[in-house]
């Protein structure tokens, strides 16, 4: 069959079947035979009508292809003589026991008849393994030598001894040398408040002969720096903003939550390529309102229409109105103005058209209007803007404003009837 494939494939699945019949009632033994059994009533459910051999069968008939059986069934044995035992037929001839009662009184006989059910017609084994995985790395996460005292450490849980040489090799260059530590911020000085989450830092500049080309930045919410709030605020300054210089400007507002106290340092880099050592860390913390929470869409109580909803941060100050902001793109970014949007290569049919499109620097860059759609003093809007997708940002007293808020899909379709 041509349709044979994935079309089928996504119409298979798995189920389970679990029957258990009241075997004291009439009803529980219809399509059972019964063999000396007595009228239901009494205990045990199932019993000999009269001394002698009793025995009752069921047939397992299913529409679908059967992989699995467990069967568990509660008995009662109140003699040694008495045997009580479970068989298994796939023709209804030859019956085979896969289980019996051992113990007197009540028990239990459980039996797994998988192999019964769906023998295994070939050998179960594994010929051959292959594992790959992809890493993603970056050399400032990898351990290095830096210019002061090393410690470097072995630890091993064999019992047995163990030899070890470290060797280290280098070129040793006298005329390189590594450029001083930035001596003191100049924005934010240390343990300054700063207005607002989106935090301009400078230092005073580094000096070297060879000049220095670069900064390495550093933000933590730990004093001791053991390590960065997050990827984005370990950073070489070269590749993060086009000014160039002791400078370092966070890209928005949102990264860092008020209130709390932050430390941050940095190191330079000398023309030479070798890196000088860190500056002292330095603290300050930031004063804004909290990012809104609990940002939802849904129907108003009356009428055909949506209301955007939301909760104020107690974090940070309060706001005095907010910002709403709404697209119909998935993931947008809160934009007052208009902005360019970097769509990538568009689609290409091989790695060479690819590599053609990038050495002639053929991304796509789409002009994008603003999305900034209201600003309000209540704690709700109706979502009149016909948006999928709304974020929310707090403003208080002073005009600084919080971060945006996480995105709220509205319901679509909506339909409205009485």
């Amino acid at each position: 069959m041509r349709s044979w494939g994935r079309t089928a494939y996504e119409r298979l699945g798995n189920a389970l079947l679990v029957y258990t019949p009241d075997l004291g009632h009439a009803s529980g033994r219809v399509g059972a035979t019964a063999e000396n059994l007595a009228e239901p009533g009494g205990q045990p459910a199932l019993r000999p009508a009269a001394k002698g051999r009793a025995a009752t069968t069921w047939r397992i008939a299913l529409p679908h292809v059967a992989v699995g059986l467990r069967v568990n069934a509660d008995v009662v044995r109140s003699d040694a003589a008495d045997e009580v035992k479970l068989s298994w037929s796939g023709d209804a001839t030859t019956f085979a026991p896969v289980g019996t009662a051992e113990k007197l009184g009540a028990g239990t006989i459980e039996a797994v008849l998988d192999p019964l059910v769906s023998p295994a017609k070939h050998p179960m084994g594994l010929e051959r393994l292959r594992v790959e995985v992809d890493l993603q790395t970056s050399t400032l996460s990898l351990p290095e030598l830096e210019v002061g005292d090393n410690r470097v450490e072995y630890r091993c849980d064999s019992a047995d001894p163990q030899s070890v040489r470290v060797t280290q090799r280098w070129v040793e260059r006298t005329a390189w040398q590594p450029p001083p530590a930035p001596a003191a911020p100049a924005v934010p000085a240390d343990g300054a408040v700063v207005e607002g989450t989106q935090v301009r830092f400078e230092w005073q500049p580094s000096a070297s002969a060879a000049g220095i080309p670069d900064y390495r930045f550093e933000l933590s919410e730990y004093s001791d720096m053991r390590w960065p709030l997050s990827p984005n605020f370990d950073k070489l300054v070269s590749g993060t903003t086009k000014t160039v210089g002791p400078v370092y400007v966070l890209p928005q507002p949102g990264l860092l939550s008020p209130g709390r106290t932050y430390h941050w340092r940095v190191k330079a880099l000398a023309g030479t390529g070798v890196w000088g050592p860190w500056s002292p860390a330095w603290s300050f913390r930031c004063e804004a309102p909290g990012v809104p929470l609990f940002v939802r869409v849904a129907p108003a109580r009356s009428g055909r229409a949506m209301t955007l909803s939301w909760q104020p941060n107690p974090q940070g100050r309060p706001p005095v109105k907010c910002r709403i902001y709404g697209s119909d793109e998935q993931g947008f970014t809160a934009h007052d103005e208009a902005y360019a949007r970097h769509m990538g290569m568009g689609f290409v049919r091989s790695p060479a058209e690819y590599q053609e499109r990038e050495r002639a620097k053929a991304e796509q860059v789409v002009a994008t209007a603003g999305n900034f759609l209201a600003e309000v003093k209540a704690l709700s809007w109706p979502a009149a803007a016909n948006r999928a997708f709304y974020r929310v940002v707090a403003v208080d007293e002073k005009g600084v404003r919080s971060g945006p808020s996480d995105l709220a899909e509205a319901p679509r379709p909506f339909i409205h009837t009485t």
